[in-house]
């Protein structure tokens, strides 16, 4: 978005952490709003899309826990006019080129049947010197 010149806010919410072994899942849920043009007359609306952000990490033979992977699964859209009592009567999301909508269930089944089978798929213990931090979200 930013390289569309598209400034917005994430509000993050609190995270989810699946830890096995030297591996952990995050899921971090959050909203990104901003103020768009939908181009009927200068009419701005204001859009929140609702999405989760799922992050692998590894803790390496190094003593430290690395982001490794992010995936990204829209879920929703909301819309509402910057000035009340406003019509919006288009599609914004459309009209500008973004794809979002929790709008295909099989493809997020299997995300998350990828990412649990990453997180607890056999392996090798990494050997380690020292305690293990702890994952910091």
């Amino acid at each position: 978005m930013a390289g569309r010149g598209d400034l917005a806010v994430h509000r993050l919410g609190p995270q989810t952490v699946r830890i096995d072994r030297d591996r952990a899942l995050v899921e971090l849920p959050l909203v990104i709003e901003r103020r768009i043009d939908v181009g009927l007359d200068g009419v701005e609306a204001d859009i929140a899309s609702a999405c989760r952000s799922q992050y692998r990490a590894q803790y390496g033979a190094d003593g430290v826990w690395r982001i490794v992977r992010i995936t990204s699964i829209y879920e929703k859209d909301s819309l509402t006019p910057a000035l009340p009592n406003t019509r919006l009567d288009i599609d914004p999301q459309v009209r500008r080129g973004y794809q979002v909508g929790d709008d295909r269930p099989e493809a997020v089944q299997a995300q998350y049947r990828n990412e649990m089978t990453w997180l607890h798929e056999s392996r090798t213990p990494v050997a380690t010197t020292g305690s293990r931090k702890e994952l910091s979200a």
